[in-house]
């Protein structure tokens, strides 16, 4: 359900960045979006409004943007990035009434479609990207404000209204509190890089998108994303998702070498993003009723032998 912010609201953000609100325009965004989104123009240049909720007066959740800010200029360089751009008086964020407000550059470039997700080039410069975001990350000092993998077991466990999937994801909270945190496998991660996040250029670039839920997590966890999506969806086609997979993992760890001990954990932590995206499109859906696609992924999460779809990485050597 998108987020609704009133509009005596609205004007005061793109105010504070200098925008004229007649070119201000609302984006359509699938999934849950995190705060409203407009595509705007400043100073003739393109460009989005991002205003996001304040739950509280802690000041927690906008500790934690200023952390997903510096995060984004710590990878400048390593990855392509959105530029902020400043606000009138010279800030990256804006508090408005209940709200932050942020205004970013358009980036050049454009999604790819299903079938060019799978094209070897795009899958090598996706994973190489994730692999030089953990190379960066690690040696980032910052970031205390971020979430980490509690936060988010909770935040899904609470809004959790299906009794079985509880249960799995609780079964899988406990199992990767097992884990390392030590910081060779366990750091500040994108923790959401599909294809989607991802724009590329006619000159083959890609920018990064949506650092917006970047946490503390297990490296293996950014690994398991790229992986997981693409497996399902392949998974009636075996060929084709070991070859995905043999790609995506060697350009991961041509950039960042893994400790294969970490790498052990990806079949797990595939499960456990798959049963988070079920349990984050139950709490889109409410009460609608899930679609027959959305059943099949619950099916297969509760199912506790080891998912069909990841059996293709037996196969992907450094993942035997």
């Amino acid at each position: 359900m998108p987020i609704m912010v009133p509009g005596d609201v609205v004007a005061e953000a793109l105010g504070r960045f200098g925008v004229d609100p007649a070119t201000a325009r609302p984006l359509a965004r699938g999934g849950a979006p995190d705060g409203l989104v407009l595509s705007c123009r400043r100073d003739g240049a393109d460009a989005f409004c991002k205003l996001m909720p304040l739950p509280d007066a802690t000041g927690r959740e906008l500790a934690r943007l200023r952390d997903v800010v510096a995060l984004t200029e710590h990878l400048r360089g390593a990855v392509g990035v959105v530029r902020y751009l400043p606000s009138l008086a010279g800030d990256l964020l804006e508090e408005v009434p209940g709200h932050v407000a942020c205004l970013t550059a358009r980036a050049p470039g454009r999604h790819v479609d299903e079938r060019e997700a799978l094209d070897p080039a795009f899958v090598r410069d996706w994973a190489g990207t994730l692999g030089r975001i953990h190379a960066a990350t690690g040696a980032w000092t910052g970031g205390g404000a971020l979430r980490d993998w509690r936060d988010e077991y909770e935040l899904f466990r609470s809004g959790c209204r299906d009794d079985a999937m509880a249960a799995a994801w609780d079964e899988l909270h406990a199992r990767t509190a097992a884990l390392p945190t030590d910081r060779a496998g366990f750091g500040v991660v994108h923790n959401d890089l599909h294809h989607g996040n991802l724009l590329r250029a006619p000159d083959g670039s890609l920018t990064v998108l949506d650092l917006d839920v970047a946490s503390w997590h297990w490296y293996a966890t950014d690994l398991a994303i790229l992986l997981a999506h693409r497996l399902w969806s392949l998974r009636d086609r075996p060929d084709d998702a070991r070859r995905f997979a043999a790609t995506a993992v060697e350009a991961y760890l041509a950039e960042f070498p893994l400790p294969p001990e970490r790498l052990a954990d990806v079949p797990l932590l595939a499960r456990y993003r798959l049963t988070l995206f079920v349990l984050a499109m139950q709490a889109e859906l409410g009460s609608r009723p899930a679609p027959g696609w959305l059943r099949d992924v619950r099916a297969a999460v509760l199912d506790p032998r080891p998912l069909p779809c990841l059996a293709v990485l037996a196969d992907v050597g450094p993942l035997a």
